[in-house]
């Protein structure tokens, strides 16, 4: 392959890439500018334009939105917490002063009212028909792996202390059993999200010795019915737990691994069945059960498992006894990861606000976090969630103890989130409803909680976690960089359109410069038959009957320039014509622009050898 087909072949390869760069550009902008038609199929319109929910059948009912209060009312003592606009401004109003280019390519950097108020709360309206069973099927696989997959061991204590009841009254085991089954829920909508099996889960408990209730599964229904047969008896086999819950993970293959390890107390088995009753309690036995802990947990780090740790229950400890929970004990496994964090819950509801904040963190960025009490017909306004640019989806997930309680958000357009949105996948039961809002719009979402249905004047307890998920490329540049990223590689390509053109016509010869032919040699001065003439009038005298004409030095006529082959072409004087001949140079030996490999030379023709250009003139 000669420079020129080289050239050719790299320009055309060149042309590809920057072909493939803008479909993959405009592929960004239209998920952007149209993301309905990226969907999951419950949640696009049909043919007719009519929504299908992703919780109701063909025959869902159609629930408008409840009226805000009218100046009556609220004369009477309605009053919502904020209005559109900190001084009753629209949200389009805007400042006439902010330069183009700002607002093009940097809307984010321009203040405006709305971003310090997106929007009206209004009352919501998520009451579902009776009778309707939600839609819980989701894909399942036998082997989960890929990016954004992850593979989670609930490891949970199961030893007598867990029969107990918490400070709320409740019982510890029942608390982490429904917490636990919360949990399987948000994998199961996670997966669903999807359209696809990204998420699994183990189920692991541990008393005085461990058990395996059910490998990795994507079947989320089997999880469910694993947790179901837990209950509480016995000692607290930590070690043997987390062993077990490592060997699980050794062979999983998704990109995060995590151990949620749930305990109310300490670890009072040891690997090899020796255990330490709380009555005869031994510092330097205890010690050596936390070592084997600890050891695991480096073993863990090793094999890339994280290990979130919770502590279920209040710290304490007596003289002469066993603490009934060791905070800096749990901590430390947790740390040792290097990616594992330490929860406190004191109570079951915590416990459950714990599950799902650490469920959040692991899957994307906790944007809002808040707990705290809501009463009948009560609006609490929880605060802005900033949402960056180029998200998969936001989450939302509101955790309450009894009652009904209504979630309330607002997009930076001032529009609530209803059941009739193109972009929504929601999840409702008791006590907890779990939202994704598909490729969110960047800005200030506005985050509220309404009492629905609260027992007359109590208080009923609520948290809500608001989170958001990257996506692989939008979240570095918005639209209209990607707009002008496809101008530019719009020029590239038509760059190396005229290159691959520009190659092609050189290889005809077609595009070189044109020179003033000079004029023919003074024979009878030069004494010679024939003579080579330079553009610039040097003449170079033909005197021998060969020639050879090239870079290297062995060369009779000798051009030091990279555009020559070391030998290129040799020139001789044959039956009384001179023949030039080509000795398979790289650039070729061109003759009046026709690329030539044996050519006899007549008086006047252009001779070319790489950039150098010459003339042929011999004596009549």
């Amino acid at each position: 392959m000669n420079n020129n087909q080289r050239q050719i072949l790299a320009a055309v390869l060149l042309t590809v890439l920057a072909c493939g760069f803008l479909a993959l550009v405009f592929g960004v902008v239209v998920w952007q500018a149209a993301p309905q038609w990226f969907l999951p199929p419950e949640c696009r319109k049909s043919a007719a334009g009519e929504q299908q929910s992703p919780l109701f059948g063909e025959d869902e009912d159609e629930y408008p939105l409840i009226p805000l209060p009218s100046k009556e009312d609220e004369d009477k003592g309605w009053s919502l917490p904020f209005s559109f606009g900190g001084d009753g401004s629209s949200a389009d109003d805007s400042s006439d002063d902010v330069p183009w280019w700002k607002e093009f390519f940097f809307p984010w950097a321009v203040e405006r009212d709305e971003r310090e108020a997106p929007g009206n709360m209004e009352i919501p309206h998520w009451d579902l028909p009776e009778g309707v069973d939600f839609d819980t099927e989701t894909p399942s696989a036998s082997v989960v792996t890929g990016e954004g997959t992850t593979s989670t061991v609930l490891l949970l204590d199961t030893s007598g202390s867990m029969d107990d009841d918490d400070r709320s009254g409740k019982r510890k085991i029942r608390g982490a059993v429904d917490t636990a089954l919360d949990f399987v829920t948000l994998l199961r909508n996670e997966n669903k999200w999807a359209q696809q099996p990204l998420h699994q889960v183990a189920v692991v408990d541990f008393d005085s010795s461990s058990r395996v209730y059910t490998d990795l599964t994507t079947d989320m229904d089997e999880a469910e019915d694993a947790l179901r047969d837990l209950y509480a008896d016995g000692g607290t086999a930590m070690a043997e737990g987390l062993q077990n819950a490592i060997d699980i993970l050794a062979n999983a293959h998704t990109e995060k691994r995590i151990i949620i390890l749930l305990t109310d107390g300490v670890p009072t088995v040891s690997l090899f069945g020796e255990e330490m009753h709380r009555g005869a309690y031994d510092e330097a036995k205890y010690q050596r059960f936390k070592n084997e802990v600890l050891r695991l947990a480096r073993e863990a780090k090793e094999k890339g498992i994280c290990i979130n740790t919770i502590g279920f229950g209040i710290p304490g400890k007596e003289e002469g006894k066993l603490p009934s929970l060791d905070e800096p004990f749990l901590k430390q496994v947790a740390e040792v990861t290097g990616c594992g964090k330490y929860y406190r819950a004191e109570d079951a509801f915590l416990l459950r606000d714990v599950f799902v904040q650490s469920r959040h963190e692991v899957q994307g960025q906790v944007l809002l976090h808040q707990t705290g009490e809501v009463g009948q017909n009560d609006m609490q306004d929880l605060g802005i969630a900033q949402v960056p640019r180029g998200q998969d989806y936001l989450r939302f997930t509101l955790l309450w103890e009894e009652g009904d309680l209504l979630p309330v958000l607002v997009d930076p357009h001032g529009q609530q989130v209803e059941m009739d949105r193109d972009d929504l996948l929601a999840y409702f039961d008791d006590g907890l409803v779990d939202m994704f809002i598909t490729n969110p719009l960047p800005g200030d979402w506005r985050v509220g909680v309404y009492g629905d249905d609260v027992p007359s004047g109590e208080t009923v307890p609520f948290s809500v976690t608001v989170s958001s998920h990257p996506g692989a490329i939008a979240g570095v540049f918005g639209p209209k960089w990607l707009l002008a990223l496809g101008c530019l590689g719009g020029v590239l390509v038509l760059g190396l359109l005229f290159l691959v053109v520009f190659q092609m016509k050189r290889s005809r010869g077609g595009t070189h410069k044109m020179y003033a032919r000079p004029l023919p040699p003074d024979f009878a001065r030069i004494n010679a038959p024939a003579a080579l003439v330079t553009v610039s009038g040097k003449v170079l005298p033909l005197t021998r009957r060969q020639y050879l004409l090239g870079r290297g030095p062995g060369s009779h006529i000798q051009f030091p320039d990279q555009s020559v082959s070391r030998h290129h072409a040799r020139l001789r004087y044959v039956q009384g014509a001179w023949m030039l001949q080509d000795l398979g140079s790289t650039g070729g030996t061109w003759v009046n622009g026709q690329r030539i490999q044996a050519h006899v030379l007549r008086s006047g023709d252009q001779i070319r050898l790489g950039d150098y250009v010459l003339y042929f003139y011999q004596r009549h």
